[in-house]
């Protein structure tokens, strides 16, 4: 089996190296231009590039190595460098319990689907995941790996794309569905569950498809009908939101600025005072406030790269960020030197036990179940959370909040 896991890596590294192509309507980035029809021109062919995106092929890829070789061990190929990349302890834990989570809803009469190409038309289109047929249900799952946006399974644009591309794919699999369950698995994403499961009727599905998707895409070919949308969910990864002039009107109303006192350097912007808005005042800035930070990091950004290309910008100049100091000699070394201080090589460094998480992964590098760890691990409260009333988890009552008042110092 390693033979064969060599045989992938070198054709994995062969493919990683060429340039990869996108649909015209890509499915990853439809909650864009499904929401906002304008911003398609400034993003099409646009394919997240860097470090993060790498390493999120190389776990899709690994995924579909493990889904199709049932016997095959991920944790025997540890510390294994594929792609400038090393399979760490997370990759083998996260990509294992990935594996784990598709071939959980895989029966003796399922049909099964890995990394497919999924297309409604000719300009439609991208690779699934996974998809599963068990009877009359349709799973449809997503890998996340990156950790620092989270993706929400509810209606989620790009996995009803993919669900409506199996309906179309096969008469059969058309007749005999008639629930779609869209699965995303984002394991790296800290403070939510990773396994995340949204239901749809098959109706509803083909019902958005024909009064959302197809009419977004009929309007984007023909130039007709555009519109733009702004909000944070849908900007977060535009070409443009430094220069869009929505986004830059709603942030502006947001802040009830003018944008006219927003240029004038003679007049001082003063925000309201919030003791003295009201509940409706205070909701519509709070749901702004994702868009906003987004705006502005994005303006950031734009100016950054202005300055870097030579424009001067009054009262604006690049330097050095801060880093903190570290050594500049070999442990070794440095050792031999501290313990001549302060007489124990034991004063040279800090010991701390590992998280449960960081044990839960050696645990399962090692090939053994982390579940053997659950009965010595725990998880307390966290403190009071205001968050969107669309959040999943459970509200808690005012009494809990004046309850957990009484632990703080």
């Amino acid at each position: 089996m390693k033979k064969k896991f060599l045989a992938w890596k070198k054709d994995y590294e062969i493919e990683d190296s060429k340039e990869s192509s996108h649909a015209a309507f890509s499915p990853s980035g439809s909650k864009m231009w499904i929401n906002c029809t304008e911003s398609w021109q400034h993003n099409r062919g646009y394919s997240e590039e860097g470090t993060e995106a790498q390493r999120g092929s190389l776990a899709h890829g690994l995924g579909e190595f493990c889904l199709r070789n049932k016997d095959f061990k991920l944790n025997t190929v540890l510390n294994e460098v594929v792609a400038s990349f090393v399979i760490d302890e997370d990759m083998v834990y996260y990509v294992q319990d990935y594996v784990d989570l598709v071939n959980s809803y895989i029966e003796k009469r399922s049909i099964v689907g890995i990394e497919e190409k999924i297309f409604i038309n000719d300009d439609c289109g991208g690779t699934l995941d996974a998809s599963i047929l068990t009877g009359a249900d349709l799973h449809v799952i997503d890998l996340k790996y990156g950790q620092g946006v989270y993706v929400s399974e509810i209606d989620n644009p790009q996995l009803k794309i993919y669900a409506i591309g199996k309906l179309l794919a096969s008469p059969k699999i058309n007749r005999v569905v008639k629930n779609i369950f869209l699965h995303i698995y984002q394991p790296r994403h800290r403070g939510t569950k990773a396994h995340r499961v949204y239901k749809i009727s098959k109706e509803d599905l083909k019902k958005w498809a024909k009064e959302v998707l197809l009419p977004a895409i009929k309007d984007i070919k023909s130039g007709k009908n555009l519109r733009y949308c702004s909000n944070e969910g849908v900007c977060r990864w535009c070409n443009i939101k430094g220069s869009c002039k929505q986004l830059t009107s709603k942030n502006l109303e947001l802040a009830k600025v003018e944008f006219k006192d927003f240029v004038d350097p003679d007049k001082t912007i003063e925000l309201p005072n919030v003791n003295k808005l009201s509940n409706e005042e205070l909701t519509k800035i709070m749901d702004g406030i994702p868009l906003f930070i987004s705006w502005t990091g994005a303006i950031r950004n734009e100016l950054t790269a202005r300055v870097n290309a030579g424009e001067d910008i009054p009262g604006y100049k690049i330097v050095l960020g801060n880093k903190n100091r570290a050594w500049n000699i070999p442990e070794k070394e440095l050792t031999k030197k501290l313990v001549k201080a302060f007489k124990k090589e034991s004063e040279c460094y800090t010991r701390k036990i590992i998280s449960p998480a960081a044990a839960e992964k050696k645990i399962r590098a090692l090939g053994y179940n982390k579940k053997i760890l659950s009965k010595y691990i725990h998880k307390p409260e966290g403190a009071p959370l205001l968050v969107s009333s669309n959040d999943k988890r459970q509200g808690v009552s005012t009494t809990a909040i004046e309850d957990f008042a009484d632990f703080k110092e």
